[in-house]
């Protein structure tokens, strides 16, 4: 068993490695509508006024909307998996699976109040979803990245020459969605119980998962729009269009999905520990621990430096202590 593989990064190898998401993510804001009317830019803009009747003046019509994205996609991820091993305990630092741009479905559902419009004269009847169909939109940046680090029990199964282990992965799916020309990032968390395992050397680790959401969250940071141009098709009566500037801001996330996936990563450098870069651990790469101890006269010059702090020393030996082949 490994004792000791101080940080490495290893490359997620993408021919072996896949992501699917299936379902569909909604964002819902709260806000308000109001017309356009401007008593100097536009005096001939739409005014709204709330209830059947409507009083007097332009007014703030209550609103909420939402956006549905669907999301139906498999990807294979590139990236990096950062991961060490102390005595018996796996510990993942950082995951930066990048995927592909691609494109989902984007639905929207405006619910108001009842209002009325003067310019043109019409009743908006509310408390029914107005359907409003965007279409597809692109999703560029994508990125699944771990949340905070985590550490693991390893085992070591009977006469095997891998290690296993389990447990929670929280993951972050993070993008930037093309809103009608404004870039909006979005972040999904998902907690994932996770079976991996790790190659005898520490050359390789593997880890795959699967899981069904359905829950809603706060966003992670306060986003929203205001005065969006919001051109109102007239309900009763049909026919015109009610000119509206849209305010929201997002109030809630909420996801129906089913995820799964799996990374597969692999540290294409020598073992730590192997001074010479010939593959093994022996008594040359502990003459060379020994010959360059200390400083490191230029950062990266020393081949002994493994964990990559510029000295070369005590952490740096027990690498080639505890992986002596």
């Amino acid at each position: 068993m490994i004792l000791l593989l101080l940080a490495v990064d290893a490359t997620i190898l993408s021919d072996s490695s896949s992501v699917d998401l299936t379902g569909s993510v909604a964002l819902n804001f709260d806000g308000a509508l109001i017309g356009d009317y401007d008593e100097e830019s536009n005096p001939d803009g739409t005014l709204t006024r709330p209830g059947l009747f409507g009083g007097s003046g332009n007014q703030p019509i209550s609103t909420s909307l939402s956006f549905s994205l669907g999301f139906d996609d498999q990807s294979m991820p590139e990236g990096q998996v950062v991961f060490s091993i102390q005595k018996e305990v796996l510990s993942v630092t950082a995951i930066e699976a990048n995927l592909p741009d691609t494109s989902v479905n984007l639905g929207l559902e405006l619910l108001f109040e009842t209002f009325r419009s003067i310019a043109p004269d019409s009743l908006f009847p509310g408390g029914i979803a107005l359907p409003l169909d965007i279409g597809a939109v692109d999703l560029t940046n994508l990125a699944i990245r771990l949340a905070e680090p985590v550490d693991y029990p390893l085992l070591l199964p009977p006469g095997a020459d891998f290690l296993v282990f389990t447990g929670g992965l929280p993951l972050l799916y993070e993008g930037v969605i093309d809103l009608q020309g404004t870039p909006t990032p979005i972040s999904f968390p998902f907690t994932f119980t996770v079976d991996g395992q790790v190659a005898s050397d520490g050359s390789e680790l593997s880890m795959s998962a699967s899981t069904a959401v359905d829950e809603a969250f706060p966003p992670e940071a306060p986003f929203g729009f205001s005065d969006l141009p919001l051109p109102l098709p007239t309900i009763l009566p049909a026919g015109e269009t009610a000119n509206c500037l849209l305010s929201q801001d997002l109030i809630e996330v909420g996801s129906i999905l089913d995820v799964g996936f799996m990374l597969v990563a692999s540290v294409s450098s020598a073992p730590g520990g192997d001074a010479d870069g010939d593959g093994d651990i022996d008594f040359d790469d502990l003459i060379r621990v020994l010959a360059e101890w200390g400083a490191c006269p230029v950062p990266g010059s020393c081949s002994a430096d493994f964990d990559q702090n510029g000295q070369v020393e005590f952490a740096d030996l027990l690498m080639v202590l505890t992986g002596w082949q």
